[in-house]
């Protein structure tokens, strides 16, 4: 488990004088501190995930995520090993449930992708299980599928579309 940072929080913490807690009438606090005791805040060191949710796209909220965690991770933004925000920061930071979450990241750890570990969080799974790697061959078919669709509309030929997919594969610009 990495150690989170604490960061000391400077000035007196229990007696700051700008906030509620801290006027005449307020209670005093339940634990005691020490003046001379520095006070601690932790700081995730877990990056916010570039995901966005859309509504009006017909697909639920939990899927959106793991559609958009699991491309994240193949594409390599998220490193296999990596700890992923914890399912209540996550839903903070996309304005959903806990539920919504806890449900995506269920389904991914189901097909392997991401390990829950209690008591450390979530991570990406350090190895890639067969069931991920036939979803990966299922998504590329289906993404090749339609781009031969859309070339055939463009009036290209499948010898046409062959020799162009083997210059692609020759270029090491496309390789990931």
């Amino acid at each position: 488990m990495v150690p989170m940072p604490r960061v000391p929080v400077a000035g007196n913490p229990r007696n700051c004088g700008d906030a509620p807690c801290c006027s005449a009438s307020a209670s005093p606090p339940s634990v005691a501190l020490s003046a001379k005791e520095p006070l601690y805040i932790l700081i995730s060191t877990v990056k916010p995930l570039p995901i966005n949710m859309q509504a009006a796209s017909g697909l639920p909220f939990y899927r959106q995520i793991t559609d958009q965690l699991t491309d994240l991770i193949r594409v390599g933004w998220v490193e296999r090993g990596q700890r992923l925000p914890s399912v209540r920061d996550l839903a903070g930071q996309l304005l959903v449930s806990v539920i919504t979450v806890r449900r995506a990241y269920a389904e991914m750890e189901r097909t392997g992708l991401i390990e829950c570990r209690q008591g450390s969080g979530t991570f990406v799974a350090d190895d890639v299980t067969p069931a991920t790697r036939a979803r990966a061959l299922r998504d590329a078919r289906r993404i090749l599928k339609e781009a031969v669709v859309v070339a055939r509309r463009l009036g290209m030929d499948d010898g046409m579309q062959l020799a162009l997919m083997k210059r692609l594969l020759a270029d090491g610009e496309y390789r990931g």
